[in-house]
């Protein structure tokens, strides 16, 4: 082995030891990469036809059209007892043409979608059980792309995007009590929502998993959770997400064994 490679050069390549260089050697594990994927907001966007993603859209007499430019307008993510993580986006698209593909070649997935169902959640950095979540994440695009008889060159907002949402607890402990407090006095906190799948579900170790963080939020004030009886009350607590000044007001990591997606 030459003086510069060291053992850990050897776990990397796969080899759990040296061997002797005139033999042929196979390592007895498999090296498989883990990468993170960050999605933060645009703050602009970029004109032109390449600028946006193409959407297929097949009907039910089998004919095919690509909506072609298309933007997510609205994304909504939900999560509910005893149900996984849920995705609804709206996408409009800015142009549309016949497509060049048949029905052969738009079939479906044959692996079943992961599913991620272990949600850890924390407030302000701590950690806290939910029953329920749920984030909306709103462009404002304008939906009429014509101006004189021309269609506009990209899509246009009609304000601020925004990004709001809720989270339900039951108001029982000390953390519960602590984010009620936090609720009544305006306190604007960092939620931070981690969805695992199965456990070494890329390699030992590595789980795919997708990390939504809003850095900022403010709590609606006008909504404070409350109750009584004997029962003790389940908080619905509604937020609006804000621009933290680094990551906007959401960002999302999605880790996986795939260099791109």
């Amino acid at each position: 082995m030459p003086a510069w490679v060291n053992s850990d050069h050897l776990t990397l390549l796969g080899f759990a030891a040296d061997t002797a260089s005139a033999i042929a050697a196979t390592a007895p594990t498999a090296l498989v990469a883990v990468y993170d994927h960050t999605i933060k907001p645009l703050d602009a966007y970029i004109y032109g036809l390449s600028a946006g993603m193409t959407a297929q859209i097949k009907l039910a007499d089998g004919k095919v059209f690509d909506a072609l430019d298309a933007v997510v307008d609205v994304l909504k993510m939900s999560y509910k007892p005893n149900q996984e993580l849920w995705y609804d986006a709206e996408c409009e698209g800015r142009l549309y043409a016949d497509s060049s593909a048949d029905l052969a070649s738009l079939s479906e997935e044959t692996i079943a979608p992961l599913t991620f169902a272990q949600l850890v959640y924390t407030v302000g950095g701590v950690a806290h059980e939910i029953s329920a979540l749920e984030i909306n994440y709103s462009n404002n695009l304008k939906k009429d792309l014509f101006v004189n008889s021309e269609k506009r060159s990209k899509f246009p907002r009609n304000g601020f995007r925004a990004v709001s949402g809720s989270f339900t607890m039951d108001i029982t402990d000390s953390r519960a009590y602590a984010i009620y407090t936090d609720f009544l006095a305006g306190t604007q906190p960092a939620l931070v929502a981690t969805f695992t799948a199965a456990a070494s579900s890329i390699k030992t170790g590595y789980t795919y998993t997708i990390t939504k963080t809003l850095g900022k939020v403010a709590y609606d004030s006008e909504a404070v959770p409350g109750g009584g009886g004997q029962a003790a009350p389940e908080g619905s607590a509604p937020f609006t997400a804000l621009d933290d000044g680094t990551n906007g007001e959401l960002k999302i990591v999605v880790r996986t064994h795939q260099a791109t997606i």
